[in-house]
């Protein structure tokens, strides 16, 4: 048998007899003892026009805390009830305000050029700067490719350069910012370019192209 509720008003099942019921029990004796007896006729078949309803799902262990949640909370195989749950859900939570977080927590990454209170990840330091190093080719030109356009670009070597008989140090550090290139004498040394930077060999010692080594650092 289901629990159920009777749905509008009235019985949802009513009581119903034989209709030659006083010829068969004419004293309140042959009621009485028809009863006793289990003999007295009845049809519950009768249904309420309201209808009938059935319950919703009982309450039990397996639907309110099943094996697998236990064994995630409690980290073993024992029965476990709900009102224990519970209480170490609420011992462990983080609270509403400046909660500390246990492990790695993660959170999104924010876009370059994102000013705003959301949570910024390591991710996102990282994407407001690059780092690197690339070989001179003592070309006219040599393009470095970054991850986008930066607004400035640094550019250092120690390395020396040979002139003649004897060794010197160039000019070792250039910055280039958005719309002013690097410049030594007249010649154009760095500028920002469309998702990087151009160095350019100005001349044989003094140029960010050079054939050597050089170290950069590029803003976005």
């Amino acid at each position: 048998m289901i629990d159920g509720t009777q749905k509008g008003t009235g019985n949802s099942r009513y009581l119903k007899s034989v209709s030659n019921l006083l010829t068969l029990y004419p004293t309140y004796e042959n009621f009485i003892a028809a009863l006793i007896s289990g003999t007295f006729p009845i049809d519950l078949n009768g249904i309420n026009s309201s209808g009938w309803t059935q319950l919703g799902t009982p309450f039990t262990k397996a639907n309110l805390l099943s094996d697998a949640v236990s064994s995630a909370i409690f980290d073993d195989s024992d029965d476990h009830t709900v009102n224990e749950a519970l209480s170490i859900i609420n011992t462990v939570k983080a609270p509403l305000a400046s909660p500390t977080f246990t492990g790695t927590p993660t959170a999104p990454t924010a876009a370059i050029g994102t000013i705003t209170t959301q949570l910024a990840t390591t991710a996102f330091v990282e994407n407001k700067f690059s780092i690197g190093s690339y070989v001179g080719t003592g070309s006219d030109y040599n393009f470095i490719t970054l991850n986008a356009t930066p607004k400035a670009v640094l550019v250092i070597t120690t390395e020396l350069n040979e002139s003649s008989s004897f060794f010197y140090p160039s000019k070792y550090l250039a910055l280039a910012i958005t719309g002013h290139s690097a410049y030594h004498n007249t010649q154009v040394e760095l500028s920002i370019g469309d998702g990087g930077f151009y160095a350019y060999d100005s001349s044989s010692v003094s140029g960010m192209n050079y054939t050597k080594n050089y170290n950069y650092i590029a803003i976005f």
